[in-house]
């Protein structure tokens, strides 16, 4: 048995990144059901982990249930609950101006946090389609005038929901960063908090556990950072080709989540 079938077979714990990996858009890739069936069927655990800050974890949880695959909250990681889970162990319940989404506002209210147009604690960023000019002006005033720390959700350059590549939360973090002149904590993937909390809710170590997904930038390049062993899909963000480019190779790379099947 090679080394990425015995890994696999051995793992207790499966990390799934969804978009690319799960689903395209609002349809299930095939084969995405019966893996996580066989993964229960084992014994082992599943969480699925995304970097998407624009919903709730209860917004993705509904999601699969609609597509056949029934998940409990806590099997969820977004990275807006990161962030929300990363504030309260660095501060407790805190005063947050978000330059993102409601789904954002949400997952922060949700741990006890209050949400603030001055005078915050922390500015944490994700993903909006609705960002303007006053927007980072009022976000930069926290930072620069009020003293706020800058914590960004990710720092994700694009996402696409199968309509083509749009600007993600990355790209607001950018912005806010220059002209605050501030670096910012990023708590999603590839960064280390995210995967420290990953752990923590399986209750195993980074040994015990594999991470499959489709970006070669946040999935695998976290995976590697955090020593977890990486599975790359090919149906959603990169692929073989671009290994080169981005100078970071995953230990396994399938055609799509169903080949993970046949190595569970």
């Amino acid at each position: 048995m090679n080394k990425g079938r015995s890994t696999i077979k051995e793992a207790g714990g499966f990390l799934f990144d969804m978009d690319g990996v799960i689903w395209r858009g609002d349809s299930l890739f095939p084969g995405a059901e019966k893996v996580v069936q066989k993964i229960r069927g084992e014994g082992k655990k599943i969480l699925f982990v995304t970097n998407n800050a624009s919903k709730t974890r209860k917004h993705f949880q509904r999601k699969l249930g609609s597509m056949g695959i029934t998940v409990s909250e806590g099997e969820l990681i977004n990275s807006a609950y990161a962030a929300s889970h990363y504030i309260a162990r660095e501060q407790g319940p805190s005063k947050i101006h978000v330059l993102g989404s409601e789904g954002l506002g949400k997952e922060l209210l949700n741990l006890g946090h209050t949400l603030v147009e001055r005078g915050a604690d922390f500015v944490v960023t994700g993903h909006t389609t609705e960002c303007c000019w006053i927007d980072l002006r009022n976000a930069l005033w926290n930072i620069h005038y009020d003293g706020a720390k800058f914590i960004a959700c990710n720092a994700d350059r694009t996402a696409d929901h199968g309509e083509g590549l749009i600007p993600a939360a990355g790209a607001f973090m950018k912005a806010l960063e220059y002209s605050s002149n501030t670096k910012p904590t990023v708590v999603g993937k590839p960064s280390k908090p995210v995967y420290d909390l990953a752990l923590e809710i399986l209750g195993l170590s980074k040994q015990e556990c594999v991470m499959v997904g489709d970006n070669l930038e946040t999935d695998v390049k976290g995976a590697v950072d955090n020593q977890i062993f990486s599975v790359l899909v090919e149906t959603g963000v990169h692929d073989k080709a671009d290994f080169d480019r981005f100078g970071v190779k995953p230990d396994l790379v399938l055609d799509s989540v169903a080949d993970l099947e046949e190595y569970i």
